[in-house]
């Protein structure tokens, strides 16, 4: 169900953090790819 559809928020920049030299869980990363290529395909970046 689409919510606030006639609200526009502000856009910037959006960062994923992960301590170095820690191995990153699969689900994190890929939830961090899907994430990148869904803000690509939008007007969001």
């Amino acid at each position: 169900m689409p919510l606030l559809q006639d609200h526009e928020g502000e856009s910037g920049p959006v960062s994923a953090l992960y301590l170095e030299g820690r191995v990153l869980p699969r689900k994190v990363r890929a939830l961090i790819d899907f994430a990148a290529q869904d803000m690509r395909a939008t007007t969001l970046l």
